[in-house]
């Protein structure tokens, strides 16, 4: 689990930064992931079915996504560094985990109802999961949450791995803005998306992993804009809106309420970073 949470940590602090510079701030892995996991069979019955509260857990799931300081990773992780997992809970008190290759057995007992405690087998700290662990039950998914070393992660478990309401950022359904009154307002960071991986969270949180306050652009009227904290300008054209810092330009398009940007345009890569009001 440390190199899990190591790898995510310190990507998503690399695709913060390449944002922001993006912006003009001054501030080959498995090719497994998520949505290639193998196919395994669902959880046997829902909550609302299940009258035992731990028949809920009992199954085998696939992993959706990773949850690290307030943010949420879906999508392709294998561009992070991260490869499979897999979680089995059997309803003798038993399970296991495997991340990569890497199989470790656990006992557990019901906490609560939506909560299992977990004793792990191997408790080495080279093990791939070690520290504290729990099992709990959110929203039709099963997370896997260790405390290993003061870093704390959580591995989101589902049925068909997938998280409701939490999809890859869909470029394709981006359009050009053509009028004022689309982009002029004050938007916060909600979403980033890179090499086919998308971060989710508060604005907060994903500015918190660049070590900023917030991750803001307001754009106001007469072609004035505030762009993470510098001075910027934007303009309407026939091929849309643009943004400029003065040394690059990046498109700004909608995406239904939202705005998104490529920042990655700079560098020859795409990584979109969306904004919401």
């Amino acid at each position: 689990m440390k190199k899990y949470l190591s790898a995510l940590l310190v990507t998503m602090l690399c695709v913060c930064c390449l944002g922001l510079a993006a912006c003009g701030d001054s501030g080959s892995s498995s090719s497994a992931s998520s949505s290639a996991a193998p196919e395994s069979s669902a959880a046997t019955e829902s909550s609302s079915a299940a009258a035992d509260p731990s028949e809920k857990f009992v199954g085998d799931w696939m992993m959706a996504g990773l949850e690290m300081n307030g943010v949420t990773v879906i999508g392709d992780l294998s561009s992070m560094g991260v490869g499979t997992a897999a979680l089995s809970i059997a309803a003798d008190g038993t399970g296991k985990v495997t991340l990569d290759d890497d199989t470790t057995s656990f006992t557990w007992k019901q906490a609560d109802e939506n909560t299992l405690t977990i004793e792990l087998e191997n408790k080495s700290e080279d093990a791939m999961i070690s520290g504290a662990a729990k099992v709990t039950y959110q929203d039709d998914t099963v997370r896997l949450t260790i405390n290993s070393n003061d870093q704390e992660g959580t591995i989101i478990f589902s049925e068909n791995g997938s998280i409701e309401g939490m999809k890859m950022l869909d470029m394709s359904q981006a359009t050009d803005i053509t009028s004022e009154d689309t982009l002029i307002g004050t938007w916060k960071v909600t979403a980033m998306s890179y090499e086919g991986a998308t971060m989710y969270g508060d604005s907060a949180s994903l500015a918190a992993m660049n070590g900023s306050d917030e991750m803001v652009i307001a754009f106001e009227a007469r072609g004035k804009a505030t762009m993470l904290g510098s001075e910027a300008n934007w303009s309407i054209g026939e091929n849309g809106a643009v943004v400029s810092d003065g040394y690059s330009e990046v498109a700004v398009k909608a995406l239904g309420d939202d705005i998104v940007m490529n920042v990655g345009e700079a560098y020859g890569m795409e990584m979109y970073m969306r904004f919401s009001k």
